[in-house]
């Protein structure tokens, strides 16, 4: 649980049918760290986003923490289709 007396905010990962993913807590400002090894049978990792359908992506390397934030992952079919 994260109390408001904590230092910086909570970034949780919905992996919509894929494995779990730690939540994080990043000072405001701050950028998250993409989680690894976030998988889903049949499917390959596009990115994360913070609308489940997926527009835009989330940048890792620009995109900074303001707020409580839920990023979604966003999978594509291994075979393209």
């Amino acid at each position: 649980v994260f109390s408001s007396s904590s230092p910086g905010l909570t970034v949780t990962f919905d992996s919509q049918g894929g494995s779990q993913a730690e939540p994080q807590h990043v000072q405001y400002d701050g950028l998250a760290e993409e989680p690894d090894l976030v998988v889903r049978p049949g499917y390959v990792l596009v990115g994360w986003s913070t609308a489940p359908d997926g527009a835009p992506l989330w940048d890792f390397s620009t995109d900074t923490v303001t707020g409580t934030l839920t990023l979604y992952a966003i999978w594509a079919p291994e075979d393209g289709g």
